[in-house]
C-alpha cells in the first residue's frame, strides 16, 4: 500500500473532503442575471441531465424564487437533444438562458454557440 493511503483514516491534518459551491454560486448568476437584465421575468436553466446538474437546477429553483422569476429546466444528455432543449426554451419565450457547466457543456465549444 502506498504510504499516502495509509494516513486516509486519520487525516492527520491533509484535506480529505470534498465540496462545492453550486448552490450559491447559480444564485449568484441568477442575481447577476436580474441586475444585468431587471425586466427579464422568464429564464431557462439548461442542463445535461445528471444527478450532480439536476442537483444545480433545484438550486437555481430555490434563487428563481426568491428572485422573483420563473424558471423552467430544459435538458438533454447528448448534442442533439441540448439542441432541442435550446429550442424549447426560444419557444417557450424565455428572457435568458442559464447553462449549468459540465463536460458535455464544454466539449467543442458548444455552450458558447447554443443561443445564436
Amino acid at each position: 500500500m502506498p504510504k499516502e493511503w495509509a494516513s486516509l483514516g486519520r487525516s492527520g491534518g491533509n484535506i480529505t473532503g470534498v465540496t462545492s459551491l453550486s448552490s450559491v454560486l447559480i444564485a449568484k448568476r441568477l442575481q447577476l442575471l436580474k441586475e444585468m437584465l431587471p425586466k427579464v421575468s422568464r429564464v431557462a436553466v439548461l442542463s445535461d441531465d445528471t444527478p450532480n446538474s439536476r442537483m444545480s437546477v433545484r438550486d437555481a429553483e430555490a434563487g428563481a424564487r426568491a428572485l422573483n422569476i420563473a424558471m423552467f429546466s430544459v435538458a438533454g444528455r447528448n448534442t442533439a437533444q441540448l439542441e432541442r432543449a435550446v429550442g424549447r426554451a426560444r419557444h417557450e419565450q424565455a428572457g435568458a438562458l442559464v447553462v449549468i457547466g459540465s463536460p458535455l457543456m464544454s466539449s467543442n465549444g458548444y455552450a458558447s454557440r447554443i443561443w445564436r
